[in-house]
C-alpha cells in the first residue's frame, strides 16, 4: 500500500470476513479496498498489538510513533515522514547503499506478485490502481532475462 494509506489505518481497519483477514484501506480519491493479510501469524500479531495498546492513548490509528518533547513522551499517529525516516535508517543499519524508500517496497511487491503468476487485474485491485497502466510501467523495466524466465515458467506449468 502507499505510505499515505498506511499512516491513515485505524484499529478498526482490521477486518475479518468469512475466515479471511483484510486491511480496509482508503486509497487515492477516497477509493476503498480490502487488502488481504495472507499470513495468519501477522494477523494475530496485529490483533494482539491492538489489544495491548496502552490505556489512555487518544488515537485510534493503527500505527503510532513515540515522540519525545520537552522531557516527556507521547504516542502519536505515525506520519509519512516518520515512515520514510524509519526505512532510511533500517536500510543504513542493514548496510544497503542504494536509496530505499516506501514506494520501492510497493513496486517490489507488485513485481513479486506478477512473477508469482498473480493476474494483472488482481494486482491492480490490491495495489489500488484504477488501470493496468502502473503495472505496465513497472514491467517496462523488465529485462530480457525476466521475459525468458516468465515464458519458461509457462512452459513448465503446461508440462
Amino acid at each position: 500500500m502507499r505510505v499515505g494509506e498506511l499512516v491513515k489505518l485505524r484499529t478498526d481497519d482490521l477486518v475479518g470476513r468469512q475466515r479471511k483477514n483484510f486491511l480496509h484501506v482508503q486509497g487515492k480519491g477516497d477509493l476503498d479496498r480490502l487488502v488481504p493479510i495472507i499470513d495468519p501469524a501477522l494477523w494475530r500479531r496485529l490483533q494482539r498489538f491492538v489489544r495491548a495498546r496502552r490505556e489512555g492513548v487518544a488515537s485510534d490509528r493503527l500505527f503510532l510513533g513515540l515522540r519525545r518533547r520537552a522531557g516527556h513522551e507521547d504516542l502519536l499517529p505515525l506520519t509519512e515522514s516518520g515512515v520514510q525516516q524509519m526505512i532510511r535508517l533500517a536500510a543504513r543499519e542493514a548496510g544497503i547503499k542504494k536509496r530505499v524508500h516506501p514506494h520501492l517496497f510497493r513496486y517490489s511487491a507488485a513485481t513479486w506478485m506478477r512473477t508469482k503468476g498473480l493476474d494483472p487485474l488482481t494486482i491492480a485491485r490490491v495495489m489500488g490502481w484504477t488501470s493496468l497502466r502502473m503495472l505496465q510501467r513497472i514491467y517496462d523495466q523488465a529485462s530480457p532475462t525476466d521475459d525468458f524466465d516468465a515464458m519458461a515458467g509457462l512452459l513448465r506449468n503446461e508440462a
